[in-house]
């Protein structure tokens, strides 16, 4: 909390020091620019040079009026942003140590570390799966349910002669998220954020959906279930993209 105050507090500083630095400036360059009248009453004949000095001093009073109250408004801007970003990473920290917590409650042997390593190889291997339109060889890692889901996702694809295109250039972060419990089950909901390009494509190679070659900066949901009572692998029950008013279900 003191620590949050304290960037604060610099940022306002900072943001203030600067304004009246700015005002200051204005102030110096107005006083400079009216210094033009003598030159006005020389320029016999010569409207445009007259104008051209007599123009000047209001622009840079009217800027020294103003420049201040844009900077603040500005700062105040990029203090709430700062602010806000700064406020949902401490939540997400708070989120992953309740989750990782609980977990450990039921299991001590729980290591979060290899967990997330486990996370990541298979978000990959069911993306390479998908894309090459046959599940079987991530059938071990799903649920029977979100296997059977897969597969009949794929079916309709086939159907229509599309083909998925899922390649993900970049994993950009991974973190626990909440811990369910059941009477024989314990779940892990994880939210993994990466850069993916992602389309479909028709029998003839053209696009029907999505755009071939953009890159998508996304979140996913995933959740991973295991017995309670027994440590067996992890397996993956949920995988989707993260949609805000999604997530309560998670909960």
């Amino acid at each position: 909390m003191k620590k949050r105050w304290m960037v604060l507090g610099i940022i306002i500083a900072l943001v203030m020091g600067y304004c009246q630095m700015v005002a200051q400036a204005d102030v110096g360059g107005s006083f400079s620019g009216s210094s033009s009248s003598s030159g006005g009453s020389s320029s016999s004949g010569r409207g445009s040079t007259y104008r051209s000095y007599s123009h000047l001093p209001y622009r840079r009073r009217y800027g020294s009026q103003n420049s201040p109250i844009v900077l603040v408004v500005m700062g105040g801007l990029l203090v709430g942003g700062l602010l806000k970003r700064f406020n949902q990473h401490q939540q997400q920290k708070n989120e992953s140590r309740i989750a990782l917590a609980r977990m450990c409650d039921v299991d001590p042997t729980f290591e979060e570390d290899d967990f997330l390593n486990k996370v990541q190889d298979i978000f990959l291997s069911v993306q390479e799966a998908w894309s090459s339109r046959d599940m079987r060889s991530v059938q071990d890692v799903e649920t029977p349910e979100l296997f059977r889901l897969h597969q009949s996702q794929l079916e309709m694809y086939h159907q229509k002669n599309w083909t998925p295109h899922v390649e993900t250039q970049r994993i950009t972060g991974v973190r626990l998220v909440s811990f369910l419990e059941t009477i024989n089950e314990v779940s892990l909901v994880v939210c993994l954020s990466a850069r993916v390009v992602d389309y479909t494509s028709n029998r003839d190679g053209l696009v029907v959906e999505g755009e071939k070659g953009k890159i998508h900066h996304r979140d996913y949901r995933l959740r991973f279930t295991r017995p309670k009572e027994t440590i067996q692998d992890w397996r993956l029950d949920d995988y989707r993209e993260w949609m805000e008013n999604e997530f309560l279900r998670y909960q």
